[in-house]
């Protein structure tokens, strides 16, 4: 079965496999990393999930399918159709509630703390997981034929990375239009600014990222399928790949530029270093 896999594929394979290994790291450091004003836990639950979600994901373009191909030869549809919709809808949703966290963040920085705290969180990520899963079930086990159920699944994708992209602009202008008004106010205010930019630094890159390699590359082939364009597999597959780079690019970005974890990393190693190196 080995030699059925393509180049592609095991493309794909290692660029997933890459990717869960940072998001494992990751998760380490995130665990490990204490409260912070500019990175309190609300914050923390909303990154370790993200990155549980596309760990996950990672986990099942890699591992799962180089196993599944191996044993039977191709990856089971029904589990094809679970991944596609509840991965989907999790990934995005998680990424929702950041956008909408960087709001409120930076328009109610007193309140806000104290009205959404860590049990609010994470009640919100659990009705998103449960709302992952009944799309999933229902996607799934829905009677329909093979290319309604395509059209479905293209035609949700659409509607909820249109819902997406409407929250991440409306919200990223009204932000610019708050830090602009604290410009042009008081000392003070261009402190908070400082303060608002670092802290909107990590999940603007990830949203930056997801934009570039995902949502792009899908609205095009999105517009190719409903224009009836005879869209080859192998561009499915290369779209594929960039998702998986851009799975790493988000560990990469939220490990390496968020303060808080660079910082813990730095702990982590020297630390050990400085403490193996005195006890030599």
């Amino acid at each position: 079965m080995l030699q059925d896999i393509t180049s592609i594929a095991w493309a794909k394979m290692v660029i997933f496999l890459l990717s869960g290994a940072l998001h494992g790291f990751g998760l380490y450091i995130l665990n490990r990393v204490r409260p912070h004003p500019l990175f309190n836990d609300v914050q923390r639950i909303y990154l370790m999930h993200l990155s549980i979600c596309e760990m996950f994901i990672s986990i099942e373009n890699s591992l799962v399918e180089f196993v599944l191909r191996v044993t039977l030869g191709k990856t089971p549809d029904l589990l094809n159709r679970l991944m596609d919709i509840g991965s989907f809808t999790w990934f995005i949703g998680i990424m929702i509630l950041m956008t909408i966290d960087r709001f409120f963040t930076v328009y109610y920085p007193l309140r806000y703390p104290v009205y959404w705290n860590k049990r609010k969180s994470q009640f919100a990520v659990g009705g998103l997981l449960s709302m992952s899963a009944i799309m999933a079930v229902v996607y799934t086990f829905i009677p329909m034929e093979t290319q309604m159920r395509l059209l479905v699944r293209a035609y949700y994708w659409f509607s909820f990375l249109v819902v997406f992209l409407v929250v991440i602009l409306v919200t990223y202008l009204f932000i610019l239009k708050k830090i602009a008004q604290n410009n042009s106010s008081t000392s003070a205010g261009s402190q908070n600014n400082s303060r608002f930019k670092r802290s909107l630094l990590v999940p603007t890159l990830i949203m930056s990222t997801f934009i570039l390699l995902w949502a792009v590359p899908f609205l095009v082939s999105f517009v190719g399928i409903y224009v009836k364009l005879d869209i080859p597999a192998k561009v499915w597959q290369y779209a594929i790949i960039i998702f998986g780079i851009g799975f790493c690019l988000d560990a990469i970005t939220y490990i390496f530029l968020q303060p808080s974890l660079k910082n813990e990393i730095k702990k982590l190693f020297f630390t050990r270093a400085s403490t193996d190196i005195s006890q030599r």
